[in-house]
């Protein structure tokens, strides 16, 4: 798995991550979701003591925490600000996954942390929520083109009106699709489904041939993976996962949207189409088939398009929008927010620098130079192709979940979210389990805002 998403398996939830680390436990301990409240409850309290205020002094230089995700790009655009000879950004490069939220966790609390940090957008709230991040409403509202950046990393980045992460990098969801099978199962390769019924029909063709070639694929036990490419099935039939925000906020998984979308997968399953391994595959294995040439269609995110162009140049593939029941499109809006912490003394300088990382020329030649989606339109290089140009549209209709408790509701591999489709997928009773998911989801959240 890229570790952009190794982090949905990894981590149970961000706060316990966070939480570890101040107990000084070992970060190989995964809790289990009845812990959860108390755990968060601990971090909340620790981190809520934090400075709050921002102050500029005469800095000579900032400190940039990133994720190793963002390896391919981050030091040469690190680099590239350096040389423009203002105040020095001087880059860490943490690992993905639990190791990058326990340090940061850790720093926050004890008062230690950079001044500047690309985060994972779906953490925002929570930082912004415990008073650890820098109000940037003022400065972003005056940079004249805050409205052209993406409207789901914003929105997620903005807290009780108060905007405190601004887009960095994106990623979409979307479905690819191997044109060389399609084409020897009979169908046309320019013309991939667009409903849940011609996904089916065109999976059940592939399947036919035989030869352990599947017709789709998904990661049964990746509850983070399911997020990102399960729930644009519901979104695109006019459903939803949550609604509200902080307090107000409710399940709505116990809907017919959500009940449409797992029985869809359900007959995915249960028609054959999908190879076994993938009751077990916590995503681990995600892109193994479909490199192989043994998979015709695959919900995935933006980051395999990079690995695809550099890695097999050979396949044959397509990327088109996940699609709703009867129609209709849409997609997970992922990638990492830039963001300024709440106690630094270089307020002016960390602002210069996440100004420059959100301009068009940064994000032309840095982000989708890199292959990576960039965070405003004008950033599209000329001859992107057309696969790059799917990406680019689907990050644009992009929508991403917005909780203080985003972990504890999906990244649980032991949670009610992993739970309700593993059981609804491979077993059946999808009542029962959204019925479960959703009070489990209510009493999550209800805890959360205490």
């Amino acid at each position: 798995m890229h570790p952009r998403y190794r982090i949905f398996s990894v981590i149970a939830q961000l706060s316990v991550a966070a939480a570890l680390v101040v107990a000084g436990c070992s970060s190989s301990s995964t809790p289990q979701p009845t812990q959860a409240a108390t755990q968060a409850a601990t971090v909340a309290a620790t981190m809520t003591a934090a400075p709050s205020t921002a102050t500029t002094t005469a800095c000579k230089g900032i400190t940039f925490w990133a994720r190793s995700d963002t390896s391919p790009f981050i030091q040469p655009l690190v680099d590239a600000y350096n040389a423009l000879g203002g105040p020095r950004v001087e880059l860490t490069v943490v690992p993905a996954g639990a190791a990058f939220t326990q340090k940061l966790g850790a720093a926050l609390a004890a008062g230690t942390a950079p001044d500047v940090i690309s985060l994972n957008l779906v953490y925002a709230p929570y930082f912004a929520s415990k008073g650890q991040l820098a109000d940037i409403t003022d400065r972003a509202k005056a940079l004249g083109y805050v409205d052209q950046l993406n409207a789901s990393e914003l929105r997620v980045g903005t807290w009780n009106d108060k905007i405190y992460a601004l887009p960095f990098t994106g990623d979409a969801s979307a479905l690819f699709y191997n044109k060389t099978l399609f084409k020897r199962a009979g169908l046309d390769p320019s013309k991939p489904p667009t409903t849940w019924a011609e996904i089916l029909d065109d999976a059940k063709k592939v399947a036919a041939l035989g030869g352990g070639v599947s017709g789709y694929y998904f990661p049964g036990s990746g509850s983070g993976w399911n997020l990102f490419t399960f729930t644009p099935y519901i979104w695109a039939s006019g459903g939803d996962v949550l609604t509200g925000e902080g307090a107000n906020q409710k399940s709505n998984l116990n809907t017919q949207p959500v009940k449409d979308a797992l029985a869809f997968y359900r007959e995915l399953w249960t028609s054959g189409v999908i190879d076994p391994s993938a009751q077990t595959d916590d995503g681990t294995s995600i892109l193994t088939l479909f490199e192989a040439g043994k998979v015709a269609m695959l919900p995935n995110g933006a980051f395999a398009y990079s690995e695809f162009k550099s890695k097999f140049k050979n396949l044959d593939y397509g990327i088109t929008f996940i699609p709703g029941k009867n129609g209709g499109k849409a997609s997970f809006a992922g990638g990492d927010t830039i963001t300024i912490t709440a106690a630094t003394k270089c307020m002016d300088q960390a602002w210069d620098f996440v100004k420059w990382t959100t301009s068009t020329d940064t994000q032309t030649k840095y982000i989708a130079g890199a292959g990576v989606v960039p965070i405003r339109p004008d950033a599209v290089p000329a001859n992107a192709d057309a696969n790059f140009t799917t990406l680019i549209q689907a990050m644009a209709m992009g929508q991403t979940p917005k909780s203080v408790v985003y972990s504890q509701l999906f990244e649980d591999p032991t949670g009610p979210w992993a739970t309700m489709i593993h059981e609804s997928v491979f077993s059946g009773n999808i009542d029962q389990q959204v019925a479960s998911a959703d009070a489990a989801w209510n009493a999550i959240i209800a805890a959360g805002a205490k």
